[in-house]
Formats: structure tokens, C-alpha cells, sequence
């Protein structure tokens, strides 16, 4: 089944193709699943009848993984939301949303993917309420998006503010997994995009697909249905960074000592 899914077109630029890459790195270590990687240094080291003789690589031993994990403990308990302007308890309360919906649990390991790859971005659904839906998930969903599958650009004279967001997401179909783009695209307040397309191998956006996936057309224009208390189009993903500096995601080199030394340790 694994085998079947088709392997990830690349990133929009070779710039981002980089922090991919990198970015890619981290995420495996912090969710042991860095044995591959740990074989390409092995094969650096060793030549193939020496490898062959040691065995089974030693992944028992991860730093990297175990500090990151360490310092999350902001949401070890649940935090206490307030609001001077009305009752929020439908919304943050026990019964509440929110809560519901499991954010405080998601950013457990949300924080972990912060600190260890510098930026994570949380999706935000909200679904009709149907006999269908979920008991667990009554409305709101939550989801945790590492930014190695994320090209995002921002406000030229706004760094904070997000005005594109492409994420790479795996679906399947009857023909088998195909890569999609769910696309953001803000840039023109006047014209704001919500869709998803197919993606080519070489990073460029192919045909439009949301009918397919989203059982409509492509919101645009006065159809484009995340706005602000405003009637601003607004994203409906929250990023969080370990920096205060820009939502165009940049690999970043603190702690690469310690991510590398990991693999390093291990031959």
C-alpha cells in the first residue's frame, strides 16, 4: 500500500525545495522515522561489506527528539481562555467547541514541531453540524500542518500577515493517491481564492480539482468564504513561530549542531 503512493513533486523554488528538504530532516527525527536517513550516513562512512557486518542500525538514542519534547510543556494543562466582552464557555468551556475538538491535545505536539523545526501551522475547519459528523469533532476541527509541505508568502509591508498559503496534501481517489494543493491566495483583497489543483512533479499547479474534492467550484471573488468580523478575506490557518519575524517560511540553522550530532552519534 505505501509503495502505491506517489512520491512528492517538488517545492514551488529551489529555495524552498532546500527548506524542505531540511525542514523534512527534523520532522523525521522528532517522529522516529530518521532510519533512512540514518542509512545515507552510514553509507557515507562505511563502505557496503562493513555495513553489511554491523547489523542492524542503533536509533535508540535521539537528543533532538527528546529535548524538543522537553521544553513543550505549555500545554501540559489546559489554558484558562477569558473574555471581558461576553460568556465564551459554549466555545472553551468543558462541554465547549474548542475543547471538543481536542486544540489543547494537538498543541502538545504542536509546540514539540515548533521549537524543533522553527514554524507549524494550524488548520481550522468548521463543518456543518450533521448526523454525520463526528460525536468528537461537533462542528470545529483542528489540524497540525509541518511546513515542509507549505509554501507561504506574506504582506510585503505586513511580515505577521499571511496573504498565500499553498499546502501539499496526499488524497485518494478511485485511481489511486494524487497529490493536491489546497490554495489560499489573499494577495488581491478584491479577488480572493480558495481551491484545490493537482500538482505536477515539477512543482507547478495543474488543473483545478476542487469540484472533485470540495464538491464545488473554486471560491473566488464575493464566493470566498473565510473573512474577518470585517468582511476582510482573511486565511483560516493560525502559524506559529519560534521567532518573531516573517510568515515566509525560512529554514532555520539553531540547534543543527544538535540534529546533526543525532545522526552522527548513531554510526
Amino acid at each position: 500500500m505505501y509503495n502505491e503512493k506517489p512520491m512528492k513533486p517538488l517545492a514551488p523554488n529551489p529555495g524552498e525545495q532546500a527548506r524542505w528538504d531540511h525542514t523534512g530532516l527534523r520532522r523525521r527525527m522528532i517522529l522516529g522515522a530518521w532510519e533512512e536517513d540514518l542509512e545515507e550516513e552510514l553509507a557515507r562512512h562505511l563502505p557496503a561489506d562493513r555495513r553489511e557486518a554491523w547489523g542492524p542500525s542503533d536509533m535508540s538514542s535521539n537528543p533532538f527528539e527528546q529535548i524538543t519534547r522537553q521544553l513543550s510543556v505549555l500545554y501540559h494543562e489546559n489554558p484558562a481562555i477569558t473574555n471581558m466582552n461576553g460568556d465564551i464557555d459554549a466555545m472553551v468551556g468543558r462541554e465547549g467547541l474548542v475543547t471538543k475538538a481536542g486544540l489543547w491535545q494537538l498543541m502538545q505536539r504542536a509546540q514539540q514541531m515548533v521549537i524543533g523545526l522553527r514554524e507549524s501551522i494550524i488548520r481550522i475547519d468548521v463543518n456543518p453540524h450533521t448526523e454525520d459528523s463526528p460525536a468528537r469533532v461537533p462542528g470545529i476541527q483542528y489540524r497540525l500542518v509541518t511546513p515542509d509541505l507549505v509554501f507561504c508568502e506574506a504582506h510585503p509591508d505586513q511580515p505577521d500577515v499571511p496573504v498565500y498559503y499553498q499546502e501539499y496534501r496526499l488524497r485518494k481517489t478511485s485511481s489511486g493517491y494524487h497529490w493536491v494543493a489546497d490554495v489560499m491566495d489573499i494577495r488581491d483583497m478584491n479577488n480572493p481564492i480558495f481551491g484545490m489543483f493537482e500538482i505536477n512533479q515539477d512543482g507547478a499547479l495543474g488543473a483545478d480539482v476542487s469540484e472533485m474534492y470540495m464538491g464545488h467550484p473554486t471560491h473566488q471573488g464575493a464566493d470566498y468564504p473565510y473573512r474577518d468580523k470585517d468582511n476582510v478575506p482573511a486565511p483560516r490557518s493560525q502559524a506559529y513561530t519560534k521567532v518573531l519575524a516573517t510568515l515566509r517560511l525560512h529554514p532555520s540553522m539553531s540547534a543543527l549542531n544538535v540534529c546533526r550530532s543525532v545522526i552522527t552519534a548513531s554510526v
